[in-house]
């Protein structure tokens, strides 16, 4: 009997502490991608399931052509200027907003954006990027991009805390009813 109490009580500490992965992804999630005005722009897919690497989405100007290339990675977003020969400046209103960020296998929320500007970008400012817990907007609106350049929007999270599992509540029985089984049994016996 004292055996499979110590057994018992060796099983319940090892699962207290163990834990799963605390490194969230968003890679393997599907994510929406707007850019406003939507009669001036078009995203190329609306949505997509998050891959790496490689860009998920397009962003089309008035359907001339491809001008910015949406890469989402496992813990920030790169959005890249795609004409090779000539600039852009924007004046519509443009609006890119990155939404439905679902990470993975740990539910978390974004607590801050960083923006770093890469090429010749400028009128983009750490201002125009606002974000929620689980979408990101950058006002793209009066800023010129010129060939090769990029940006970067960088995630810092936090874990959401989740409802405890069955699993885990029985878990905290088992271990509770060892507890109490050993101080029966060590009453009982002197």
């Amino acid at each position: 009997m004292k055996t499979c109490c110590t057994i018992f009580l060796a099983v319940s500490l090892t699962n207290l502490w163990y834990s799963p992965n605390a490194f969230a992804s968003i890679i393997g999630d599907t994510v929406q991608v707007t850019m406003e005005p939507s009669g001036i722009w078009s995203v190329v897919p609306g949505s997509a399931t998050v891959i790496d690497p490689g860009s998920e989405f397009g962003l089309v100007l008035n359907n001339i052509g491809e001008f910015f290339r949406v890469d989402i990675a496992a813990s920030y977003i790169a959005v890249s200027y795609s004409q090779p020969a000539m600039g852009l400046s924007t004046g519509a209103g443009e609006l890119l907003t990155i939404s439905d960020l679902d990470w993975l296998p740990t539910p978390a929320a974004i607590t801050a954006v960083s923006l770093s500007v890469f090429g010749a970008i400028t009128g983009l400012v750490e201002s125009d990027v606002t974000f929620t817990n689980d979408s990101v907007s950058v006002d793209m609106n009066h800023a010129s991009y010129g060939p090769g350049s990029s940006f970067r929007l960088d995630f810092q999270t936090a874990n959401i805390a989740a409802v405890p599992e069955a699993a885990s509540m029985f878990i905290w029985f088992g271990f509770a009813a060892t507890v109490a089984g050993l101080a029966f049994y060590r009453r009982r016996s002197t």
